[in-house]
């Protein structure tokens, strides 16, 4: 199951990769707006090619029941009422926070504070993430087959937030294969563990209502993804420091780690 969510999930960070590698290179030649552009009009194509497969998922709705506040609010009375659905959901949250900073950051970080080119600082964006691809299907099958997932989300936590306290360290002393190189293993961790997330709530879940719980525990999930970066753009602008905002996100996800690999699985 854990692999299987983990295949799933790679499309994330496939997209990053792809912006990290083209962006910096369509913004060097053609200007900002004109990335941004591309950007917005990939989006339009992937929506209008996805159309003609509607008709084949669009299965098993009933129209007949009605959307209310009641039943939106269930299965997110599901999740914080269960002890392991809410420890694996606030996991998602504080690991989201810090994928999400990686993602959004690093780029301007090498760029404007440790002094890297445009390009080379796409190349490290697209390094973590093809490194995120990597890591989800392996943690994955590793999930599945020798290692509990909770213990394999308690070490994941632990790397990434000792590869975030190394990220905000870059400086002239270090080399670029140096920074690659933590970028690419940041990556493994920092957004490698989805998949065997997701999984695990789909596990602890009551019958019949996986897809209701993952809905309601992706949403809580995701608003680590709308959280961390305005939490981590305060704390640039009121040190002056990105490197701040990667030490701080390294240290809850540290956190997060080690209160996993403590408790009993």
């Amino acid at each position: 199951m854990a692999l299987t969510f983990s295949i799933k999930q790679t499309g994330v960070p496939l997209g990053a990769a792809l912006a990290g590698a083209l962006l910096p290179v369509i913004t060097a030649g053609h200007g900002w707006r004109v990335a941004i552009l591309a950007v917005a009009g990939s989006g339009v194509l992937v929506a209008l090619l996805a159309q003609p497969t509607r008709a084949a998922l669009d299965v098993g709705l009933s129209r007949e029941h009605r959307v209310s506040l009641e039943r939106l609010l269930a299965p997110l009375k599901l999740v914080v009422r269960s002890p392991k659905l809410l420890e694996l959901t606030t996991t998602g949250f504080v690991y989201a926070a810090t994928q999400a900073c990686l993602l959004s950051f690093l780029v301007i970080y090498l760029n404007q504070e440790v002094d890297r080119t445009l390009i080379d600082a796409g190349l490290a964006l697209t390094v973590a993430t093809v490194g995120g691809i990597v890591g989800r299907i392996s943690w994955g099958m590793v999930a599945d087959r020798w290692l509990a997932p909770r213990r394999m989300l308690g070490l994941l936590g632990v790397v990434a937030g000792g590869c975030a306290l190394g990220a905000s360290s870059f400086g002239p002393t270090w080399s670029v294969l140096a920074e690659n190189l933590v970028c690419a293993l940041f990556g493994v961790t920092a957004i490698g563990w989805n998949g065997v997330q997701l999984a695990e709530v789909a596990r602890h879940s009551p019958r019949g209502k996986a897809g209701a719980i993952t809905g309601a525990s992706g949403f809580i999930t995701f608003a680590g993804v709308v959280v961390g970066p305005p939490v981590f753009a305060l704390l640039a602008t009121l040190t002056g420091s990105y490197a701040i905002g990667f030490a701080t996100m390294g240290l809850a996800s540290l956190t997060c780690g080690g209160w996993l690999l403590r408790r009993k699985t």
